[in-house]
């Protein structure tokens, strides 16, 4: 593919984080990324790209004040790239009339997969001068990889970390499978996807973010454990972490490509999974870490079970109180 011919729009790296650079990167197709830089430019290690999830941003990795992987991976000189793909704030192009129009018109998970994922493999390299890099990705930041993976081996990964997450076969099996059912987010969304063609979490997510952070912890929350996230952290990522989706997105969940493909997946890789996360579940990882073909791979179980401190939900492997000591170290070892 060839490379976007204008990697270094430089913008204003978001406020609160410990990024030293903000670039804006089109994609082939016209759309835009962007890409937020950590740490020492001369570091010579393969450098860190970390994709966020479908609903959520570069906050998901860095809330502020030194808290997050971003900050963290990068604390002793290492090169960390997070990125907004299309949709998010700092990716989009034009004024909010021509985000609000890109939003109706809506984009897929192809267009992520095709365009997104290989612009921005493409500019941390061409950025850093590196020949391969490392990948973390959350939810559907990871699947996204994996199924990148699944289809061509690219060597310019290096090595992988999947947290919270699987590949799209396990997920649509585990619609019928009823050793790995779990909540189906798509069906969960179904009577707003017909009836809009966005579905508005930004708005009402920014807008309740001091309740919904402090609501009591016996109610259920699929995103994560309550009790797990301080509730600071959690008002934070409630008001600035969380995006609008197009529902076209959301619904071709179910056509990605299929388990069958892990046998093509050699990449090294590591599995994090949280112990009652309800959106991606346990066997489910464990259905993807079973089927890669990877010589070099793992699977860490975070909860109680498994001597944690906690029992851990999906978002909050990654800004749960305990994160920092407890998944950060696991994600920082696999990649050195």
């Amino acid at each position: 593919m060839t490379a976007p011919t204008n990697p270094d729009e430089r913008l204003a790296p978001p406020p609160r984080t410990h990024a030293s650079a903000t670039y804006r990167v089109r994609t082939p197709d016209g759309a835009a990324i962007t890409l937020h830089a950590y740490g020492d430019a001369s570091d010579r290690r393969p450098p860190v790209w970390l994709c966020h999830g479908a609903f959520s941003n570069h906050v998901i990795y860095d809330l502020g004040d030194g808290f997050g992987l971003a900050p963290t991976l990068s604390a002793d000189g290492r090169r960390v790239f997070t990125v907004d793909l299309r949709g998010r704030e700092g990716s989009r192009v034009g004024g909010r009339s021509a985000r609000a129009r890109a939003l109706l018109r809506g984009w897929t998970m192809d267009d992520l997969l095709t365009h997104d994922l290989p612009t921005a493999l493409d500019a941390v390299l061409r950025l850093t001068g590196a020949r391969e890099l490392d990948v973390v990705g959350h939810s559907m930041g990871a699947m996204l990889v994996v199924a990148h993976l699944c289809g061509q081996h690219d060597p310019r990964v290096r090595r992988v970390v999947s947290v919270g997450s699987t590949d799209f076969g396990s997920m649509e099996a585990a619609r019928t499978d009823p050793g790995l059912r779990q909540l189906d987010l798509a069906t969960l969304l179904a009577p707003v996807t017909m009836l809009s063609p966005v579905i508005p979490t930004q708005p009402t997510a920014r807008w309740l973010a001091p309740v919904l952070a402090r609501l009591p912890s016996a109610l259920p929350n699929p995103a994560l454990v309550t009790d797990n996230v301080e509730p600071d952290v959690l008002e934070r990522y409630y008001a600035t972490g969380l995006v609008s989706v197009p529902s076209r997105k959301l619904a071709q969940f179910a056509r990605m490509p299929e388990g069958d493909a892990l046998a093509r997946y050699r990449t090294p890789t590591l599995f994090c999974a949280g112990a009652v996360d309800a959106l991606v579940s346990p066997a489910v990882v464990r259905r993807a870490y079973d089927g890669i073909a990877s010589p070099t791979k793992r699977l860490v179980t975070f909860g109680r079970a498994s001597g944690h401190r906690a029992d851990y939900g999906h978002s909050d492997l990654l800004i749960g109180r305990h994160a920092a000591a407890e998944v950060f170290p696991e994600i920082a070892a696999f990649l050195d």
